[in-house]
C-alpha cells in the first residue's frame, strides 16, 4: 500500500523534503491499517509543527495512544521519550472482540524494535491522578479523547464518565504537567459548544496561547480541526 499525504499544501511537503521526513517510508514501516492512516497524518503535521517550533528530543505524553501510530512517529521523527496511556477494559465491558491497543503497540515495537516508548495500559484519570502538578512533559497530545469524559469509553458505556467540575479538575492537572505544547481535539458531534471549551481549556490550564494546526479527517470522512495550547 503505497501512501499519499492528505490535503497537505506545499510548503509543508517542501519543509519535510528539507528536513528529510521520508513520509513514504515510515508509513509502510510501520504496516499500518487503512483506517490507521488518518492517525498517520495528524502525526506528521504533529510532528512538523513541534520541528518548526524547535522542539527535539521531547518528553511526549500520548492520551488514548490506541495502537502507537503518534508515538512511533514522534518517536522516529523527532527522538521523543513517550509515555502513551491507553485503557482496554471497556472491551471487556463491551464484550467486544477488537484487539488490546496496548498489545498492538508492544507487537509493533518489538517488530521494528524501537526503545523508548512506554506503553500503560490505564485510565488517563487515573494515569494523571498519580502524577505531581508540575511540569513533567515538554507535549501532551489530547486527541479525539475529551468527549469520552462525558459519555463512557466504548459505545454505550457509562464507564469513566465524569461530570464538568471532574472534567475541569482534570484538565487543570493535564495542563499543569504541559510544560509547552497540548494538541487538542474534540469530537464536535458529541459536544456542541466547541469554541467554548477551547476557552475554558486555555484558561483552566494556563495557557497564553492557541494556534491551529490542521483540520483532522475522521475514519467517518467528517472533518475537525487541531489546535495547539501553547505555554
Amino acid at each position: 500500500m503505497s501512501y499519499q499525504p492528505l490535503d497537505w499544501d506545499i510548503i509543508s511537503l517542501l519543509q519535510m523534503k528539507k528536513d528529510k521526513i521520508d513520509t513514504i517510508s515510515l508509513f509502510n514501516s510501520m504496516n499500518l491499517s487503512s483506517v490507521e492512516r488518518f492517525t498517520f497524518d495528524r502525526s506528521i503535521v504533529i510532528s512538523q509543527f513541534l520541528l518548526d517550533k524547535g522542539l527535539k528530543r521531547p518528553s511526549v505524553l500520548d492520551l488514548g495512544s490506541s495502537g502507537g501510530v503518534f508515538a512511533l512517529t514522534f518517536k522516529i521523527i523527532l527522538d521523543a521519550h513517550v509515555t502513551a496511556i491507553d485503557d482496554d477494559r471497556y472491551i471487556l465491558i463491551q464484550g467486544e472482540t477488537e484487539s488490546s491497543s496496548i498489545k498492538m503497540m508492544k507487537n509493533r515495537l518489538k517488530r521494528l524494535n524501537i526503545q523508548g516508548i512506554i506503553p500503560i495500559n490505564t485510565s488517563i484519570e487515573e494515569y494523571i491522578g498519580n502524577l505531581p502538578p508540575i511540569p513533567l512533559y515538554d507535549s501532551v497530545l489530547l486527541l479525539n479523547i475529551l468527549h469520552h469524559f462525558y459519555t463512557g469509553y466504548g459505545q454505550g458505556s457509562s464507564y469513566g464518565q465524569m461530570d464538568f467540575e471532574e472534567t475541569s479538575q482534570l484538565l487543570r492537572k493535564i495542563g499543569a504537567i504541559t510544560s509547552k505544547y497540548l494538541f487538542f481535539e474534540i469530537n464536535s458531534s458529541v459536544i456542541k459548544d466547541y469554541e467554548q471549551y477551547l476557552t475554558d481549556i486555555m484558561y483552566i490550564c494556563n495557557f497564553r496561547k492557541l494556534e491551529y494546526v490542521t483540520r483532522s479527517v475522521a475514519t467517518d470522512g467528517s472533518l475537525r480541526a487541531i489546535w495547539c495550547f501553547i505555554k
